[in-house]
């Protein structure tokens, strides 16, 4: 009895060490299948990336907390401060634009193409189910230097449209993900067909565009509001397409916008349309008559929106008077691609805009910017669930034997087929059953497998495990009978 109590009170000590075992909130653990989505996803992001002729860098994962100091306006307040160690005041990084910055100013560079992929990390109250952390993934493309007006701007939303692309996102079709063979390159229609499943989801994508110049001629000129409140009414601004105008408007309401001024802003803000439409609308309506500021600013658009025609993605494209992108170093274009689902928002995808000052600030020279980030992890969020359960691991050939001592030879099989770069696996056992090798086989495309008398023949059996087809091929031609049963089929 002693000891069936001491067994109890063990387990129970058991269980109770296991509950309190878990991660941090608004982070999370991802297993082997939820990593496959993610690495589908990046490498496609990747590859867009460097399709546009960009080149990447690494920033620490903290920065001096003078850095991101100013940079955030409301949302500073979500910086995750470091303890004080005796040394320099220090934060995590909230996002991957700012160390960008002082990456150019510190090293004094003034022309680059860049992106970066990394973690950044904010204090927020997190919400799994929607794909919002404290740590997570940001993709960052950014064009630094001096270039002719817009042309760097519509090439950073051309970008954008491209991932959401070859995301499935929409119905606009896109291209395929990887731009240098390896594992992408062996996976053969596997692409295809994750985007198929996605396709069926119906998620669409629409990216709102504006004007932080815009903003300013509709607050201070149009609307006559006070500069000092212009930050917190940009922050209810954009909320309108997540709530009401009335509920909005009650915002404006305690931040001591009159009813007048947020009458009059509500005629303006509520406007959105195609974006060349919405050019000559606002100018037949003589909406920026009386701004300097706003004439140059629809100026500005009318010359991108052009651009974005050419580019074949001003069909994908809003001009959005209520975007009001919360972040304070904007300085020119803004946008925001928001996902659809049928008439249900689903949520942002991505945000960026044009940010002249902000080098300027780590530097003696300023140097003129644009890019975008994507919220990756909305879109792992997305289609993990349209994906479903993906392989944890995409093997091309899993190598088995019949009857004994054969491990050495599967392991020189499978030793020549890494050489040729394919990906190849076997069993960890001295002499495994053929069912159990088989069974383990089910994620790969291919099985090999062989016997005494086949190795004496120097032929060997390839089986197609998706397809149920199966040859024997020579041993010395293995490497190209594997080639081509991946790309064709056997």
């Amino acid at each position: 009895q002693q000891q069936q109590q001491q067994k109890k009170e063990g387990k129970k000590g058991k269980n109770k060490a296991a509950m309190g075992v878990k991660t941090p909130k608004g982070t999370r653990d991802f297993n082997g299948h939820e990593m496959a989505v993610r690495e589908w996803v990046l490498e496609r992001v990747r590859a867009a990336f460097r399709r546009h002729g960009a080149v990447t860098i690494q920033t620490p994962a903290f920065e001096l907390k003078s850095t991101l100091t100013n940079k955030y306006g409301e949302d500073s307040k979500l910086i995750y401060d470091l303890a004080d160690q005796g040394g320099e005041i220090s934060a995590l990084r909230y996002d991957l634009t700012v160390p960008f910055a002082r990456y150019c100013g510190q090293h004094k560079v003034d022309l680059i193409k860049r992106y970066q992929i990394g973690r950044v990390y904010r204090r927020d109250q997190p919400n799994i189910t929607s794909g919002r952390y404290r740590e997570f993934y940001q993709c960052d493309f950014d064009v630094a230097g001096t270039f002719d007006p817009m042309l760097p701007d519509a090439e950073c939303i051309a970008v954008l449209v491209e991932i959401l692309d070859t995301l499935g996102f929409g119905d606009r079709g896109g291209g395929g993900g990887s731009d240098g063979g390896g594992a992408a390159g062996a996976a053969g229609g596997d692409g295809d067909e994750r985007l198929a499943a996605i396709r069926k989801s119906k998620m669409t994508y629409v990216i709102k565009l504006s004007h932080r110049r815009l903003l300013d001629a509709i607050f201070f000129d149009v609307c006559k509001i006070d500069g000092a409140e212009f930050a917190t009414v940009c922050s209810s601004v954009d909320k309108l397409d997540k709530e009401p105008w009335d509920a909005v408007r009650a915002e404006l309401l305690t931040k001591g916008v009159t009813e007048a001024q947020a009458d009059e802003l509500g005629k303006v803000v509520q406007r959105s349309g195609a974006p060349m439409d919405m050019v000559t609308q606002l100018r037949s309506d003589g909406v920026f008559d009386d701004s300097e500021k706003g004439k140059a600013a629809l100026a500005e658009l009318e010359l991108l929106f052009t651009y974005l025609s050419a580019y074949g993605i001003d069909s994908v494209c809003s001009f959005d008077l209520s975007l009001a992108r919360g972040l304070d170093y904007y300085t020119g274009v803004i946008f925001e691609a928001v996902c659809t689902k049928g008439d249900v928002r689903v949520g942002s995808l991505a945000g960026g805009g044009r940010y002249d000052g902000l080098i300027g600030m780590f530097s003696k020279r300023p140097v003129p910017s644009v890019g975008f980030s994507v919220g990756i992890e909305r879109v792992f969020t997305l289609l993990e669930r349209s994906l479903g359960e993906m392989p944890a691991c995409a093997i091309d050939v899993y190598v088995a034997s019949i009857g004994n001592d054969l491990a050495a030879e599967r392991l020189k099989l499978c030793a020549l087929l890494w050489r040729a770069g394919l990906r190849a696996e076997s069993l960890p056992r001295t002499n495994p059953k053929i069912q159990a090798q088989l069974k383990k086989a089910q994620h790969a495309k291919l099985a090999l497998i062989f016997g005494a008398q086949e190795l004496a023949d120097n032929k060997l059996k390839l089986k197609d495990l998706s397809l149920g087809g199966e040859r024997v091929v020579a041993r010395d031609q293995l490497v190209d009978e594997v080639r081509r049963a991946l790309a064709g089929g056997i």
